[in-house]
């Protein structure tokens, strides 16, 4: 009997041992599977990763020859507002002179405009003065012609 105790106590623990070793054994499938997924997300991840990184790259790329093609249009954008302002400049002193020019030329024409009129005004004054004169003196051989009639005879 006591040889049986211990074959039963064998007995019930190997087969303790045989049903956990299923459990174990089912446990084990699932940590394969799991294992299995892990490494499939992974390969997965890798691979979105791997396209992010290459668009990443090509954003860069593009980036850089968007801010060279901006520094290009700047300076041509400076260059231009340069030249149109000089041309500008050029344009402003050409129609100043011009102008200056108008008005000087204007000036010389009313000088000598004003100057024919003020000879034109005294010429009209001398020739008042005369026939003011002539009539005053004859105003007065007329007024003092029976005085002077005396005189006379």
């Amino acid at each position: 009997m006591s040889t049986r105790q211990p074959a039963k106590t064998n007995d019930s623990r190997i087969a303790v041992l045989e049903s956990e070793m299923h459990k174990l054994d089912g446990f084990f499938s699932r940590l394969d599977l799991s294992i299995e997924k892990i490494t499939e997300l992974n390969v997965s991840i890798r691979e979105v990763l791997s396209s992010h990184e290459t668009r990443l790259n090509a954003t860069e790329v593009e980036l850089e020859q968007q801010f060279s093609m901006f520094d290009q249009r700047y300076e041509q954008l400076h260059s231009r507002i340069s030249t149109v302002q000089r041309e500008l400049a050029d344009e402003m002193k050409d129609e100043t002179k011009s102008i200056m020019t108008a008005i000087n030329d204007l000036r010389s024409d009313m000088n000598r405009h004003q100057a024919k009129e003020e000879d034109r005004i005294r010429h009209i004054e001398r020739r008042q003065w005369l026939i003011m004169g002539a009539a005053a003196t004859l105003g007065f051989i007329i007024g003092n012609s029976q005085f002077l009639s005396g005189f006379l005879s």
